[in-house]
């Protein structure tokens, strides 16, 4: 992890180091570099690639980097985490563009600066976003002084199915 601060205050927190050593351990070095994390597009590669990649590792590289300084690659991998047990060709497809984007942007990180001192927090929901389950995606972001100090997603979690009974109406005698 890299910090550097800067004679007016600022502190910029990044993992260059960290995310060129991944791109090259997943021979991902020498890719063309992207301007989103995550795509909309669909694949129609199904087909079990359990044990021919290195899905698990690679999603445990990458959260690791989203952990720390990467917030804006944690819903991707997130997405991509979902799938752990059995990851399809789609799914490492989806890990390598997170790759291709980290390609681009191995620069980035976390500017924290000495701020206001307010406290801010913004959440974002992605109604019905999974399209099996119906479950949705809350996201949270807190920011403090000016700088990302917390953030999550969170998949909804499964309800019971309960029928509604009719309730009839009674008057109360008093």
């Amino acid at each position: 992890m890299q910090i550097k601060c800067q004679s007016d205050g600022l502190i910029f927190v990044s993992q260059e180091v960290y995310t060129n050593k991944i791109l090259k351990k997943f021979n991902m070095a020498e890719v063309k570099g992207v301007s989103m994390p995550a795509s909309c597009e669909e694949s129609d590669n199904h087909k079990n690639v359990s044990g021919k990649v290195p899905y698990h590792e690679a999603v445990g590289s990458l959260m690791y980097l989203a952990a720390a300084t990467r917030p804006d690659i944690a819903f991707a991998v997130n997405k991509a985490a979902q799938v752990m047990d059995r990851p399809a060709g789609m799914e490492w497809n989806k890990i390598k563009r997170i790759f291709c984007y980290l390609q681009s942007t191995s620069n980035y990180g976390l500017w924290h600066t000495c701020g206001s001192g307010e406290l801010k927090v913004f959440s974002d929901v992605d109604f019905v976003g999974h399209k099996i389950t119906r479950r949705f995606t809350l996201g949270i972001l807190t920011i403090f002084a000016d700088s990302a100090v917390s953030w999550t997603r969170r998949l909804q979690k499964r309800q019971p199915s309960r029928q509604l009974k009719p309730r009839s109406l009674q008057q109360v005698k008093g």
